[in-house]
């Protein structure tokens, strides 16, 4: 009678812990918090970096100057797509002297980096571009940014603000009124597309009235010196730093998510769907953010498969 009893007891102990691993929780019942490190290393850094391209004018010369200044392995040794007196005009009317080259070939710059097989292209434009208003160079900027995509559909594109120039050297059209317009419209611009940022390098880089600080200046007109370089690399580095960290986050949900319901810890699951969904709202829109919002319509879809209950 006793040992009936005993096996009796084990029986409804195991049937419960069944049915608690299978029935649905409120979200308040239970907060989780998956540990990621959010620590990027240099290396991980260089890394990130390694398979890009810096495309630019003369400014984007001066900057590639400033990366031989740095240790050996610096940001992955990009490739620099850069010419003097580089401008969008130069590329939609074949000026060949002002186009890019690679490899000692003369290219456009979408064209360029198809040959080259970069992965990500940081752009530096539109200072040798406002001989027009900003909203026609807006206009042309787009008009570049859609080319390279056309020929380069997966390349994930940064947008770097053009710098402010020097109070005092300003001019009808180049000025920093429409320097700033031109990076609003820019902002504006990015938001809305798939694989691209808009890294805001130029606040840094002002004074008070909103001009190049002197201690930045090389020529107190609108180049920038190695110090400048430095803050300019500063901001963005920490932007792709922070981007690196959310994507890290977001992507370590969502595994988490997946590996908790292999294992049948439905509650656990369910409880991190709602954090997941926030680090992947964190993301601006991009290839990364779809994949993980389709792996999440899944995993919800399997839950209530497995549970039959509504995550």
């Amino acid at each position: 009678m006793k040992k009936t009893l005993r096996r009796l007891t084990a029986f409804i102990v195991m049937l419960c812990v069944a049915v608690t691993a299978l029935m649905p929780i409120a979200s308040s019942a239970l907060t989780v918090r998956v540990f990621v490190d959010r620590k990027i290393t240099e290396e991980q850094r260089n890394s990130y970096y390694k398979n890009s391209a810096f495309i630019g004018s003369s400014i984007g010369v001066h900057q590639q100057t400033y990366f031989r200044t740095q240790k050996k392995g610096y940001l992955g040794n990009p490739l620099f797509l850069v010419k003097g007196c580089y401008a969008f005009h130069n590329d939609f009317g074949n000026n060949k002297p002002y186009m890019l080259t690679y490899n000692g070939v003369t290219y456009h710059a979408w064209d360029a980096i198809k040959v080259s097989g970069r992965k990500k292209v940081f752009i530096n434009m539109g200072t040798n571009d406002l001989l027009v208003s900003a909203q026609n160079t807006y206009d042309n900027y787009v008009k570049y940014l859609k080319k390279i995509r056309s020929v380069n559909p997966d390349v994930l594109i940064f947008i770097e603000a053009t710098p402010p120039m020097v109070n005092s050297s300003q001019m009808s059209v180049l000025n920093n009124a429409n320097i700033n317009k031109l990076n609003s419209l820019m902002k504006s611009y990015c938001k809305g597309q798939k694989d691209m940022w808009f890294v805001d390098v130029n606040t840094p880089l002002k004074n008070a009235n909103g001009g190049l600080k002197n201690e930045y200046s090389s020529d107190g007109y609108v180049h920038i010196n190695n110090k400048g370089y430095a803050s300019w690399m500063k901001t963005l580095t920490a932007y792709t730093d922070d981007l690196m960290v959310k994507e890290r986050v977001a992507t370590k949900y969502v595994d988490t998510i997946s590996q908790k319901i292999n294992n049948k810890q439905y509650a656990f699951a369910k409880a991190a769907m709602p954090q997941a969904d926030k680090e992947i709202a964190k993301l601006e829109k991009s290839s990364k953010k779809a994949n993980l919002e389709s792996r999440m319509v899944k995993l919800r879809k399997r839950y209530k498969r497995l549970t039959g209950q509504d995550p």
